[in-house]
């Protein structure tokens, strides 16, 4: 949290941010097509129910991870008392505890030598596995993300998340430990993004993100702030390096390099 109060609180954000989405109502309703049809009354019903739709999204995962805090005090507790009582080495052994291993204790003071032998080999064991795992994603990226056949110039592609094309340098995020690194105007690269992520959104100039779809909380508040926004790329955290000049087309879901200038001029 600090760390992204530091980074909203470093620079002014740009003027132009509060006022990027306006006017997009008006492009809509004044396409070709709605125009001949006469319905621009429907799709301006479509847009406000489509509006509520994506607040009452963000509006459940707020009060889903609000709870968040409170529930990991709750085991980080646990895990200290039981660490205090010589039950686990560590209170954050308990992360590799589960609940039902953890809920039969009624007093740690009072649990026998085999509980406390039990638990210290369950520990050892899921902390080595976690280990040899970590680096490993439940699914293979190259699996969910397909390379598909693409044009020499582009650097990573994905699916198209929100209109529009920017230029700016990258800034590789991996967590809020991270947040106050990146700068106005930088284009916002990052595996995935949630609710705190949002103030983020105002300093960058696009969004590349390697997990997620349309529906995505970053493609979703990309379209609010009127940037443009690549999804599920699979490896733009891993290709693209801080500092890098790319050019971000959310349109085509591609990002390309700068000096691709047959891009640019197109």
């Amino acid at each position: 949290m600090l760390t992204l109060v530091a980074m909203l609180a470093s620079e002014r954000p740009d003027a132009s941010t509060a006022t990027r989405g306006e006017g997009s109502l008006d492009t809509l309703l004044n396409h070709p097509v709605i125009l001949r049809t006469n319905s621009q009354e429907w799709v301006r019903r479509l847009v406000a129910a489509a509006a509520s739709a994506v607040a009452l999204r963000e509006d459940t995962h707020f009060e889903a991870t609000r709870l968040m805090p409170v529930t990991r005090g709750a085991v980080v507790e646990a895990g200290r008392r039981l660490a205090a009582a010589g039950a686990i080495t560590d209170r954050d052994d308990i992360w590799y505890l589960s609940w039902p291993e953890v809920a039969t204790i009624t007093d740690p003071h009072e649990i026998s030598p085999a509980t406390m032998k039990r638990l210290a080999a369950t520990v050892r064991r899921r902390r080595a596995a976690y280990a040899a795992l970590a680096g490993a994603p439940l699914i293979a990226t190259s699996t969910l993300y397909p390379d598909a056949e693409r044009e020499a110039d582009v650097l990573v592609s994905g699916a198209p998340g929100a209109g529009g094309r920017a230029t700016g340098r990258v800034r590789v995020v991996h967590g809020p430990e991270q947040f106050g690194l990146l700068r106005g105007g930088e284009v916002l690269v990052c595996p995935t993004t949630n609710p705190s992520w949002t103030p983020l959104f105002i300093r960058a100039a696009a969004v590349v993100v390697d997990h997620g779809g349309m529906a995505s909380h970053a493609a979703i508040v990309a379209r609010e702030y009127g940037l443009p926004a690549v999804m599920g790329c699979g490896r733009g955290t891993t290709v693209l390096s801080d500092g890098q000049q790319v050019i971000v087309d959310g349109d085509r879901g591609v990002v390309m390099a700068a000096d691709t200038q047959d891009y640019l001029r197109g």
